[in-house]
């Protein structure tokens, strides 16, 4: 009886052992690629900071072109209103002119 009790304990530290080997086969494999996944997930981030900083310099500079086209906007209007004022003192300046001439034609009748 003594001997399948020896039995059993030998059978039980093999198991142990080969669990234990097993286990740091697992080790020996995974490490690497869990080095590797850091790796990965740092230049992963290091690529997200500089896009979220690329993606914020870009909005920076659409709000500075949008105030720029705001502006010219307004410039543009106000410059056609100088011209519309310009062409209509130039209409009335013509007016004038082509009254004085017909004027001057006419002859004085008294």
């Amino acid at each position: 009886m003594e001997w399948v009790f020896a039995a059993l304990i030998i059978a039980a530290i093999v198991y142990v052992g080969l669990i234990l080997i097993d286990l740091t086969n697992y080790s020996v494999q995974i490490l690497p690629r869990i080095h590797t996944m850091n790796e990965q997930a740092e230049i992963l981030r290091e690529t997200s900071n500089s896009e979220e900083d690329e993606a914020n310099a870009v909005k920076d500079r659409s709000t500075a072109v949008k105030i720029s086209v705001a502006e010219m906007t307004e410039r543009h209007y106000e410059l056609r209103e100088q011209i519309r004022v310009e062409r209509m003192r130039k209409q009335r300046l013509e007016m004038e002119y082509f009254k004085l001439r017909v004027r001057s034609r006419r002859p004085v009748t008294a």
